[in-house]
């Protein structure tokens, strides 16, 4: 049921929403003649003071001088600023001024311009000093002696194939492959005084002198005649400068000249030089054109018309000497006294009771069918935007601002929708009031939500209760539980561009209408578990769904994508998601405003990762975005592209386009010190990658910082000494990090930075440092140390071998001589006194078989005999032992097994000896072989005499390291005592292991009473270990034969002793 209020409502006039910039009056141009230009003669208009900010810095902030003549910004990022009283460089937070220790030439130096060129270096021009230039932290000065006519440098400037032009007083200079020369030409006199220079992008160098203008290209000069110029009109002249569209400009007096168009602009209404001048010109890279005046400040031009900004701030009121438009759209002001101003755009602006927002709690926006802005609010009714002002919409009762505002949406017929807290809904057009209540129909008087269907005449409303209705011109449909809805409230809707409608529900769920049903939409856990609190369709018709605590979701391809915190968002509360004329998407979050690019939503969606952060105002230090409390909708994109959002500030409004994208900062390391004193400077640049530090280092101090013009207070730092830190070390806003002591040894300290918005410059910068170990930790010290200590080793066991060696060739010629001794000794006895015994024994036979045994003298002739064998035998053994020819195993083994023939021979024994076939040439000592010769004998001896033994065996073997001899019979045998005893008996015994022990050996014996003894025999082979068939005991054979000893293996080891 319809109901038709009794009150009309007056609609005020309408004008544009607009939030840029307030009416610029267009100056009247007059014209003086076809040829002449027009001239502009009022005075410029102020522009809105919110459309931008102005920041200042003087000396109290750590300027040399509140005079700026000069400004400038590096590849680095510095900002470099000149003054009457000196050149300071500025990192956006801290002014260092260059003095005594950096470049004492600039101290106290009169600046006057500023440049850079191409392979870095930065120009410096002075008034009274000539002109300087720093590369590398090397500083160059160049005065008369250098080829410079005047020490007064008025402007600097680099043309396009790198020649560097200096202005002076006296006349034109050019810098060419490191060589300074005054400029010649016909047409520009030699000496003239040089006003300004400027290095079009065209390639072509401007010259200004105070009444001329020249054009200098590839070394010709030209003077340049304009119709102005021609007609004798005011033409002092300040300079020239060419924009980026290729216009060329003349500046001065109080006029701008397009020298292209031949027009004339006065930026004044006043043509007296005396109270309004042009100082400077500048140009940003959007194009913007900015004019610096004494008697206005800073003035934009733009299509013929001048603007002032920056009244309310006192700019208007500066001297703008110089301009400056940086990398991140900053325009740096230098004034004469006022100190140094930067002019930035707003990203932002809060519209409240300043702008006649009668109630801050704005619940609902949207925009009626002229394209104006209208807001709901909770307390103050509806208002409209116009004329740069919010005005109450008259409305009448029951509607009046005591009714609280809940939703807002405009249809296609132009009525403006209001649903309200507890009085329904309200259509209003051309004056008319109609209200829909639950008399008409409807679930509750509390309505959520309002849409607008974009093919039809209806609209539709969502209540606190659950419900969904359909009003149209003649009824109102209603869908209940009964229909599927679940009965809860319904905070959002979004009519499709297919037609349907979609309803988001508190505390989770998505419902669709189609048309002819209701049908409930798949959506991931996360929106089944939290409220719905909005609804958007792209641009590509994709559906997206903010969350109250689960972040936003995107339906692409039939799935759903998330996009929250762990994506970048500042908050998984999201309360609108709204897309800009870019393509870009904003995301009001609980915690601040974020915004995506297209492209990364697109890689997003197809499954990419986020390449930056996307935050660009955080609620910390920007607007309350929580809108708590707002109704729907509570964000809009305006007809000028703007975006709207509700807030708990006022109405935030956002201009994309100006928007600056969040750059990371550029960190530089800027000093170094060591035990407190300065090491490392890069004020004028860094000379060296690597520092080397001397031993000892008590304290390592870093400086750093990070240029950023965009809140550098909120710069934070990490930094790392690699070599000694294991991970990255927070240091939040701290500019300096300290290490203390440092061992010698390599490091890298690295520092990066991130701006205000979180992002990070992940590379940063760093510097290498060598700590230098003390002398004798040096390598060379080290090396000089190693060798001495190897030579002194080398010389101590060249001192001790030798000595060895010595000892031992004396040793050795003491044995030699001893057996020589030996061999004579040997020698004699065997001739002299083993003639003569044998003569003897010969005389001794004789006289023995010529005597009858009947005579008194043969016992005694036979005793003769018998003795003289005895000797003779004795002798050989002694000739044998002494006679160093026979010091080694093999005769060892061979004269015992002679003897053991000899020794048998005659007798009753059966012997039986094995001797290895081959022996090793082993040396044996003298008193060696003479031990085991008569342990030997004694061994026999027994067997023979004491045994009663009808068989001997005697077994060589060759052992490793060592000769075992093992005499074994088949005698009486005896019981082996336990210990020796000293009653007189085993005295043999006793004397065999008395004599094997002397040379290191040991005798070894077995017996049993009637079992025979064995008798075993074995002494060391130093220096000698047997091959593997000598310890197999190949090469051995045996032989037995009754009544006579046979032996096996020998070769002729019983050579003649009496040689």
């Amino acid at each position: 049921m319809q109901s038709r209020g009794n009150q009309a409502i007056q609609r005020p006039g309408a004008r544009r929403f607009s939030l840029q910039f307030g009416s610029t009056l267009l100056l009247a141009l007059g014209s003086a003649c076809a040829a002449s230009a027009a001239v502009l003669a009022n005075a410029p208009a102020p522009v809105p003071e919110l459309d931008y900010v102005v920041d200042f810095w003087r000396t109290t902030d750590g300027l040399p001088d509140n005079t700026i003549n000069a400004i400038h910004q590096t590849r680095d990022g510095y900002l470099w600023v000149g003054t009457p009283a000196g050149l300071a460089r500025f990192d956006g937070l801290v002014f260092t001024v260059v003095g005594e220790e950096t470049a004492p030439v600039l101290k106290g130096a009169r600046i006057t311009a500023l440049l850079e060129d191409r392979e870095g270096g930065l120009w410096i021009g002075t008034q009274e000093r000539g002109a300087v230039r720093i590369h590398k932290g090397q500083v160059h000065l160049f005065t008369r002696q250098e080829g410079l006519t005047d020490p007064s440098v008025t402007s600097l400037a680099e043309d396009s194939d790198g020649v560097v032009w200096i202005g002076t007083q006296g006349g034109l200079h050019k810098w060419e492959a490191g060589r300074l020369a005054l400029f010649v030409s016909d047409t520009l006199r030699p000496g003239e005084p040089i006003t300004a220079l400027h290095a079009g992008r065209s390639g072509v160098l401007w010259v200004t002198t105070r009444f001329e203008v020249y054009r200098v290209h590839h070394n010709t000069a030209a003077t340049f005649r304009s119709v102005e110029m021609l007609q004798g009109r005011n033409t002092d002249f300040v300079g020239v400068y060419e924009d980026r569209a290729g216009n060329f400009w003349a500046y001065g007096a109080t006029f701008l000249l397009n020298l292209g168009q031949e027009k004339r602009y006065n930026a004044f209404g006043s043509l007296d030089p005396a109270t309004s001048r042009v100082w400077t010109i500048g140009e940003q890279k959007d194009g913007t054109f900015w004019i610096g005046t004494s008697g206005r400040g800073l003035v934009r031009f733009s299509q013929g018309r001048f603007d002032v900004v920056g009244t309310r701030m006192g700019l208007d009121q500066c001297d703008v000497r110089t301009l400056y438009a940086d990398e991140e759209s900053n325009l740096w002001i230098g004034t004469s006294g006022s100190g140094l101003a930067r002019l930035r755009a707003q990203q932002w602006r809060i519209l409240g009771r300043d702008e006649g927002l009668a109630s801050t709690r704005i619940t609902a926006l949207t925009t009626d069918s002229e394209g104006e802005l209208v807001v709901g609010t909770a307390d103050a009714g509806i208002l409209r935007w116009t004329e740069q002002r919010f005005e109450p919409l008259a409305t009448g009762p029951p509607l009046t601002p005591a009714v609280h505002v809940r939703a807002l949406c405009a249809d296609s017929q132009g009525a403006l929708w209001v649903g309200t807290w507890g009085a329904g809904v309200f259509r209003l057009l051309n004056g008319l009031q109609w209200r829909y209540t639950t008399a008409d129909g409807l679930s509750d008087d509390v309505v959520l939500a309002l849409a607008a269907e974009r093919k039809g005449k209806a609209v539709w409303a969502g209540t606190l209760s659950g419900g969904l209705h359909r009003i149209g011109e003649t009824n109102v449909f209603s869908l209940t539980t009964a229909d599927g809805l679940p009965g809860r409230p319904i905070t959002c809707l979004l009519a499709t561009s297919d037609g349907s409608l979609l309803a988001g529900m508190d505390g989770g769920g998505l419902m669709r209408w189609n048309g002819r049903q209701l049908e409930n939409v798949p959506v991931p856990p996360e929106l089944r578990q939290s409220a719905v609190s909005c609804l958007m369709e792209d641009r590509a018709g994709r559906l997206w769904a903010g969350s109250a605590g689960a972040g936003a979701f995107c339906l692409a391809g039939g799935n759903w994508v998330g996009v929250g915190t762990k994506q970048g968002l500042l908050s998984d509360v999201i309360t609108q998601v709204i897309q800009d004329d870019a393509g870009h998407f904003w995301f009001n979050t609980a915690r601040g405003l974020c915004r995506l690019q297209a492209r990364d939503v697109e890689e997003l969606l197809r499954g990419g990762q986020l390449a930056s952060p996307p935050v660009l105002s955080r609620r910390e230090d920007g607007p309350d975005l929580s809108g708590e409390g707002a109704g729907w909708a509570h964000a809009l994109r305006t007809a000028e592209g703007k975006l709207c959002f509700v807030t708990g500030q006022g109405l935030l409004t956002v201009d994309p386009m100006r928007t600056r994208v969040a750059r990371p900062p550029r960190v530089m390391i800027e000093r170094v010190q060591v035990d407190g004193k300065q090491v490392l400077s890069s004020t004028l640049g860094r000379q060296t990658e690597t520092l080397r530090i001397g031993p000892g280092v008590r304290s390592l101090d870093f400086s750093f910082t990070a240029v950023s013009f965009d809140s550098p207070q909120k710069t934070r730092f990490r930094h790392m000494l690699e070599g000694s830190d294991l991970e990255w070390v927070e240091s939040d806003t701290a500019r300096r990090a300290h290490y203390g002591p440092v061992a010698p040894g390599r490091y890298r300290f690295r520092v990066t930075a991130a701006n205000a918005d979180g992002v990070w410059n992940e590379v940063g910068d760093s510097i290498s440092i060598i700590v230098v170990p003390p002398f004798w930790r040096a390598w060379w010290f080290l090396t000089l140390v190693g060798l001495g200590t190897v030579g002194v080793i080398w010389a101590i066991v060249r001192y001790v071998t030798f000595r060895r060696l010595r000892a031992q060739l004396r040793r050795s010629e003491q044995q030699h001589a001893m057996e020589r001794e030996r061999t004579r000794i040997a020698r004699d006895m065997h001739d002299e006194i083993g003639s003569k015994l044998t003569r003897i024994s010969f005389l001794s036979e004789a006289a023995r078989n010529a005597t009858v045994p009947d005579n008194p003298a043969a016992p005694q002739v036979e005793a003769i005999a018998n003795t003289s064998r005895e000797l003779l035998q004795a002798l050989d053994e002694i000739v044998w032992a002494v006679n160093p020819r026979n010091d080694n195993l093999e005769h060892l083994a061979g004269y015992l097994e002679q003897h053991a023939r000899e020794y048998f021979q005659g007798t009753a024994v059966d012997c039986a000896i094995t001797v290895p076939d081959q022996l090793p040439e082993v040396p044996l000592s003298a008193e060696l072989r003479h031990n085991v010769f008569l342990a030997f004998e004694e061994a026999l001896s027994n067997a023979l005499q004491h045994a009663g033994a009808t068989r001997v065996g005697i077994d060589m073997t060759l052992k490793p390291h060592a000769f075992a001899i093992l005499v074994r019979d088949n005698g009486a045998g005896f019981v082996c005592p336990a210990a020796p005893s000293n009653s007189g008996r085993h005295d043999g015994l006793r004397n065999m292991r008395d004599r094997l022990r002397a040379v290191g050996g040991r005798c070894t014996v077995t017996s049993e009473p009637g079992k025979g003894t064995s008798v075993c025999l074995e002494f060391p082979l130093d220096g000698f270990r047997p091959s593997v068939e000598n310890r197999r005991g190949s090469g051995f054979r045996s032989f037995r034969s009754n009544g006579r000893v046979l032996s096996s293996g020998s070769k002729n080891r019983n050579a003649s002793n009496h040689e």
